[in-house]
């Protein structure tokens, strides 16, 4: 099965989340923004967070990426991770995203908390980033 990493991250917490997903799947994690849009994946882990500086809402690259993603007719399967203050936050608004463009998303997600400042100090750590691993292996052999 290909696997693709799709992300954004500003603070750098989700790109940690990402490269571990990644490297368990054996592929390299891109940020949502990034070219090609393309994708011959039969499962793509897409990650993201909410953002103060995009109204409280996801990045605009995570919705561009959907926008991408349903043009090119993609019909694999999409897996959601998050880091942030509240899990329900960040999911739901990727689960909302992906959803609105006929995308069937697993219900199945991946949240940890993710550092701000002084806030959540030291997350993603290591055992964030060992769940994250083991909810990679778990997707992808299922």
């Amino acid at each position: 099965m290909k696997t693709d990493v799709v992300y954004y991250s500003a603070t750098g917490n989700t790109r940690k989340i990402a490269d571990v997903i990644a490297k368990v799947a054996g592929c390299e994690a891109r940020q949502a923004q990034q070219d090609p849009p393309v994708i011959d994946a039969d499962l793509i882990f897409v990650g993201g967070a909410v953002y103060a500086t995009s109204d409280h809402n996801l990045h605009p690259s995570i919705r561009i990426f959907a926008d991408r993603l349903k043009a090119s007719g993609y019909r694999g399967r999409i897996v959601l991770f998050a880091t942030g203050f509240k899990r329900g936050d960040a999911i739901g608004l990727l689960r909302q995203a992906f959803r609105e463009r006929g995308f069937a998303v697993e219900e199945e997600s991946f949240f940890c908390k993710g550092q701000l400042f002084l806030f959540m100090k030291g997350h993603p750590n290591k055992a964030d980033l060992e769940e994250a691993a083991a909810f990679a292996a778990k997707i992808i052999a299922s």
